[in-house]
């Protein structure tokens, strides 16, 4: 019997242990790397490749769909929801309408497996570099910060959303910077530094160690969400690291520099439903929350251990 059921805010990493901390197209910062405890070096790492595999398996069953060898209506559904409108279907999945979609998913999938030249590599364009704290900026005299070593300037207000002023502010979580006046630079990927304590302090670390207690019905959903004054669906809360890490890597420079059109699951439904073709900017296929959303549900699809169904509006059912 298929029931309902929201899988508990919490986790820094659904699936798998990290694949390690070199030979990677990106690379951690020695900001993420402390004696204290060496788990942050570790989890980061693990968010990272979660991350990566997410996108891979996004773009190995998006090449299913487009040769005709995607029989599995569930993928099919969830690249629906956050890519065609009502009126299309799996049929509508194809080149070159789709070829945006699929040569950022690729590339972020290259990314994981590049070799970065770590002797120069803020001039390495092929190159994420990660940074879990904002302590190498100066701040100039018209108020901008600056990181010299990275030849990087950045407007205070960027700076200001990892640090937000009063309790009820809206706190950044994470943003990149690509430099396009060097086009020879890596791209700078900053995780805010409550969040990355936020990682450090996450309950669960992956899908497996969830209690049963978790898994919860629409009802419970509802009044739990209330309680924790979260204002979304459902997936909006599963995944918050991996997922999050995903929608930035889309915006480097190798990824292809996927913009901000929408946030949450139910926005990103209503991006897709406008049919923007993808060549364009506002389209959901260049939104790089639309894409991370899209490999979350495939991989929640595809887990093995309990595989979960995306409904159309960001609930799950046990498949």
């Amino acid at each position: 019997m298929k029931s309902l059921v929201f899988v508990l805010a919490g986790l820094t990493c659904l699936f798998g242990q990290s694949m390690g901390l070199s030979e990677k197209g990106w690379i951690l910062d020695d900001s993420c790397k402390t004696s204290k405890d060496p788990r942050k070096e570790n989890l980061i790492a693990q968010m990272a490749d979660s991350a990566f595999e997410m996108a891979n398996l996004a773009h190995d069953e998006l090449e299913k769909q487009l040769s005709g060898k995607q029989k599995d209506v569930d993928i099919q559904n969830a690249l629906k929801w956050m890519f065609l409108p009502d009126n299309k279907g799996p049929k509508d999945i194809v080149l070159p309408e789709f070829d945006k979609l699929r040569s950022t998913l690729q590339n972020v999938t290259e990314l994981s497996k590049r070799l970065p030249d770590t002797t120069s590599r803020w001039k390495n364009p092929n190159v994420v570099i990660i940074y879990c704290t904002l302590d190498r900026f100066k701040k100039r005299k018209n108020g901008d910060w600056s990181d010299k070593a990275a030849k990087l300037v950045i407007p205070d207000a960027d700076y200001q959303a990892c640090f937000p002023q009063t309790p009820n502010a809206k706190k950044g979580v994470a943003w990149t910077n690509v430099q396009y006046n060097h086009p020879e630079h890596a791209s700078h990927l900053q995780l805010c530094p409550w969040w990355v304590d936020l990682i450090m302090e996450a309950k669960y670390v992956t899908f497996k160690d969830l209690p049963k207690k978790a898994l919860l019905g629409p009802a419970e959903w509802e009044r739990k969400m209330k309680q924790a004054g979260w204002n979304g669906v459902p997936i909006d809360t599963v995944g918050l690291f991996d997922r999050t890490f995903l929608h930035e890597l889309t915006h480097t420079r190798y990824a292809g520099e996927t913009f901000d059109n929408a946030y949450k699951w139910k926005p990103c439904r209503d991006l897709a439903k406008k049919d923007i073709p993808g060549i364009d900017e506002k389209s959901a296929q260049r939104n790089a929350d639309s894409i991370a959303f899209a490999g979350l549900a495939i991989r929640l699809n595809k887990y093995r251990q309990r595989p979960l169904r995306v409904l159309e509006d960001g609930m799950f059912e046990i498949k």
